[in-house]
């Protein structure tokens, strides 16, 4: 067997490329994974993101072993908006088997692109983000999970914890990009006059990095917001350190979309499993490599939630925990 180690960089966007063809029977079948802004050393099952790990886990797990009978491209914008379609010309002129992605913008773009290509997906609700008319036939070639369960289900629930815990709060932030302020700010202002307070967004721009998040949270101090809601987009998560640290220097009580940020000293977190959502992920690329038709695989709605809280980060905020909030929680970090 010989082997080939090289790596691709795509107009600035890095790649790593179809490697190490493996001599077997079977088929050898290609994946792309693109994401828009985390470390390509993320994007494995021995990173440090939940879903990556559990997605590959369970790849493994269904026979599907890297380098072997799975050769896997891996590409990522690292916040740069402006690289996406770039990255996405690259990706369906390789010609994968199937392409993994995340996020309603690079669905949308990946979509527009190729008809012939099944696409997995990690995204928000895929109906609010018009990416497909139907959760249970999606149609075309495209599939996937979702990180909420529709928006109004997940932001009321996350204000209403977050004012909970910090009754005084009465004027939230909601840190997110651009694009997604388009589609929350119809919506989201009126679940939040419901329960009592008012919202804005706090956006950020492109490139999505250090210095957009220190402008976005110049903005929120100008607004005089005394909470804050994290959106799920990746870009938020890959920068979550900063994000918490932002917060602390802002003495700022903020509720977060994923484990992640609870492990790092986030508040609260009101967080998809994303383990299960990872599994079955895999599922789904199980079953197109298997000859399935994706715009027949139903989305994988969120089921589950885990709501966790962070003591230590609660006490130098000087806030109270009540303790209905403790016996809710699904993990007590102390």
């Amino acid at each position: 067997m010989r082997r080939r180690d090289f790596i691709t960089f795509v107009g600035g966007a890095v790649a790593t490329p179809l490697v190490a063809r493996a001599q077997q029977a079977g088929k050898v079948h290609q994946i792309a994974v693109v994401h828009p802004s985390h470390p390509i050393s993320d994007l494995r099952e021995t990173g440090s993101i939940i879903f990556f790990r559990a997605l590959f886990t369970e790849l493994r797990r269904l026979g599907y072993v890297e380098d072997k009978n799975m050769i896997i491209a891996r590409y990522s914008a690292e916040g740069r908006n402006e690289r996406h379609a770039e990255i996405v010309r690259d990706v369906v002129k390789s010609r994968p088997d199937l392409i993994f992605t995340v996020t309603p913008e690079f669905v949308r773009l990946f979509k527009a692109a190729t008809t012939a290509i099944p696409i997995v997906a990690l995204t928000q609700d895929p109906i609010a983000f018009g990416l497909v008319a139907s959760i249970a036939r999606p149609g075309g070639n495209i599939t996937g999970v979702t990180v909420d369960a529709g928006l109004e289900e997940l932001w009321s629930k996350r204000l209403q914890i977050l004012k909970e815990l910090a009754p005084k709060v009465s004027k939230v932030a909601l840190l997110c990009t651009q694009a997604r302020w388009a589609v929350y700010e119809q919506e989201i202002p009126r679940l939040a006059q419901k329960i009592g307070v008012s919202i804005f967004g706090a956006t950020v721009g492109v490139p999505v990095q250090a210095t957009e998040f220190r402008r976005a949270f110049a903005e929120i101090s100008q607004g005089k917001a005394d909470g804050l809601l994290v959106d799920g987009s990746a870009e938020n998560l890959t920068n979550r350190r900063l994000i918490i640290e932002l917060c602390e220097q802002a003495s700022l009580p903020a509720i977060y979309p994923y484990r992640e940020y609870a492990e790092i000293g986030g508040l609260m977190v009101y967080a998809v499993d994303l383990v299960s959502q990872g599994r079955r992920a895999a599922a789904q690329v199980d079953e197109i490599l298997k000859g399935a038709n994706p715009g027949e695989i139903p989305f994988s709605l969120v089921t589950k939630y885990d709501f966790i809280i962070n003591l230590k980060t609660a006490k130098a905020l000087g806030l109270t925990v009540p303790p209905h909030l403790t016996v809710a929680a699904d993990e007590v970090i102390e």
